[in-house]
C-alpha cells in the first residue's frame, strides 16, 4: 500500500500515477488515504531486492509533483515446519538463505581476513501463526566472548561476538531521510552465547555443541506503539524468547 498524506489546510484533488495505476485523487485537509500499487517485480525469499516505485501527483493549475518510493525488501515465507531453537539448520531446508551484503568492519580492531570467506554471513527468516523465526550464520576465524554479565551494557555488544536484532514495528527506517538508525518504534535485542555454563567463558562452548544464548532487550518501542504500561520492559533479560548458539569449524 502507498500512503498519501495531505499535510496542508486545503483539499488535494487530481490524479495519482504509479506503475499499473492511474487513480483519481481526493484527499481532505490533514487526512491520508491508502492506495494499492503494484510492485515493479516480486520480492525474493533468497536475496534482498532494491525497489524503486515512481509516483506522480497531478493537480489542476499546479506543476506535477513527482517522487520515488525507494526501499529494500525480501519475502518472508510462511513455514509449516516448526523450527527447533538449537543452533542447527536441520529444520530450515525449506527456507533459502539470504546473503548479508552490508558488512562493516571496525578498522580500530586491526583484525584482517583470516581466509577467503571470513567476515561473511547469511540469514534465514520464516513465520507461522505464532512465531517469527530467525537463523543467522556467520563465518569468522576469531570467536570473542568474555564472561557473560548479568546485565550487559550496550557497549558489551561491540566488545564480544553477539547478534544485535532490531525489529522496526512501523517499517519506517528504510524511508527516513537521515539513515537507518534506531527510533522510538523499534525493539532492540541482543543475543549473547552462554557456553555450556553461562557464567564461564567461550572456551566451554566447544565446536559442534549447541549452547543456550541469553537474549537481552535493551530498548522497546514507545509504550503508545505497543501494550501501554504492560509492554515489555527495557534493559532486561527476556527468558520467554528462546535462542541458541552453535559454534562450527568456520565460526
Amino acid at each position: 500500500d502507498l500512503v498519501v498524506s495531505n499535510q496542508i489546510a486545503r483539499e488535494v484533488k487530481g490524479m495519482l500515477e504509479a506503475p499499473g495505476i492511474n487513480k483519481v485523487l481526493d484527499v481532505a485537509p490533514r487526512k491520508r488515504i491508502s492506495v494499492k500499487v503494484k510492485m515493479p517485480a516480486p520480492l525474493s525469499a533468497a536475496k534482498v531486492t532494491k525497489v524503486s516505485i515512481p509516483v506522480t501527483i497531478k493537480e489542476e493549475d499546479s506543476k506535477p509533483l513527482s517522487s520515488k518510493v525507494d526501499f529494500e525488501g525480501f519475502l518472508c515465507r510462511k513455514t509449516s515446519i516448526p523450527k527447533k531453537i538449537d543452533g542447527k539448520e536441520n529444520d530450515w531446508k525449506d527456507i533459502p538463505a539470504i546473503p548479508l551484503k552490508n558488512r562493516w568492519v571496525n578498522k580500530k580492531s586491526g583484525e584482517k581476513k583470516g581466509y577467503p570467506g571470513d567476515f561473511e554471513g547469511s540469514f534465514k527468516v520464516a513465520w507461522d501463526e505464532d512465531n517469527l523465526y530467525l537463523l543467522v550464520k556467520i563465518t569468522d576465524d576469531m570467536f570473542i566472548h568474555n564472561k557473560m554479565k548479568k546485565r550487559p551494557t550496550a557497549g558489551y555488544r561491540w566488545k564480544n561476538d553477539s547478534l544485535q536484532i532490531f525489529i522496526d514495528t512501523k517499517c519506517d527506517a528504510r524511508q527516513r531521510k537521515y539513515g537507518r538508525g534506531y527510533d522510538d518504534n523499534d525493539y532492540d535485542y541482543a543475543a549473547f552465547p552462554d557456553g555450556v555454563d553461562k557464567d564461564s567463558d567461550s572456551a566451554v562452548c566447544p565446536e559442534g555443541v549447541s549452547c543456550k544464548a541469553t537474549l537481552f532487550r535493551f530498548r522497546s518501542p514507545d509504550v503508545q506503539h505497543t501494550l501501554g504500561t504492560s509492554a515489555p520492559p527495557d534493559d532486561t533479560i527476556e527468558p520467554n524468547i528462546p535462542s541458541a548458539f552453535r559454534r562450527t569449524a568456520d565460526g
